[in-house]
């Protein structure tokens, strides 16, 4: 039987001491995301984070940044990102309309959660999780205007959002970044040790998604064999 999360494991290893190997049902098999099968903006992940540190904003405000981004499944490079104080559906638009204008439109996009992503300015007229019910008079979203297919990951399931490791990669290397040293919120609600200025996070912010998409471009060319 072969598991994931610690949990699952657990619960596996007590039914087999229970019932022996030969009674145990199999678990699911092992799944493994194969980006072979997508080309440059065939399908994007919209995904929505937030940051654990502590930023101070122009007008003096403190709280911790969330940013609204657009990764490519087929290359994992992000592609757009707005930072505002929450992933909010005017940040979201904004991140998609930079998408649009420097890349191109999107096939396919898979909503990671949020209900900034599922807003009527974007997704009117689609079933999501967040908008169970659909009113005949709501307009048609900006997403399928353009004709572009709207999917839903499993709210609240870390492993069915495909652009998880990218930004994990990313966070890691903010959260150790000298420049922001001392400014993580970790678990000190309301109680700062440090608070850094908003366009220091940016500049670290703006570095170190560069560094991911250049790490994200030569594996892209290492796997269609241009390198």
């Amino acid at each position: 039987m072969r598991c994931s999360s610690p949990s699952t494991r657990a619960a596996a290893v007590a039914a087999l001491c229970r019932t022996g190997g030969d009674k145990t049902p199999p678990g699911p098999p092992v799944t493994e995301r194969d980006p072979s099968g997508f080309r440059m903006l065939e399908a994007v992940c919209g995904h929505g984070h937030g940051w654990n540190l502590w930023v101070e904003w122009p007008d003096g405000a403190v709280c911790r940044p969330c940013m609204a981004a657009f990764l490519d499944l087929s290359s994992g490079l992000i592609l757009s990102y707005r930072v505002d104080r929450a992933a909010s559906a005017w940040a979201v638009r904004l991140a998609l309309g930079d998408l649009i204008e420097i890349h191109g439109i999107p096939k396919a996009c898979w909503f990671a959660g949020g209900a900034g992503f599922a807003s009527a300015w974007l997704a009117g007229g689609v079933p999501a999780h967040h908008r169970v019910k659909i009113r005949d008079e709501e307009p048609v979203g900006m997403l399928d205007r353009l004709g572009v297919g709207i999917y839903w990951t499993s709210p609240g399931d870390g492993r069915a959002a495909p652009d998880e490791r990218a930004f994990r990669h990313v966070a890691s290397s903010i959260a150790r970044h000298p420049v922001l040293h001392g400014a993580g919120a970790g678990e000190a609600q309301g109680h700062p040790r440090r608070v850094v200025p908003l366009d220091d996070f940016l500049s670290v912010l703006v570095s170190e998604i560069g560094i991911h998409n250049s790490r994200a471009g030569r594996a892209m060319q290492k796997r269609s064999g241009l390198v």
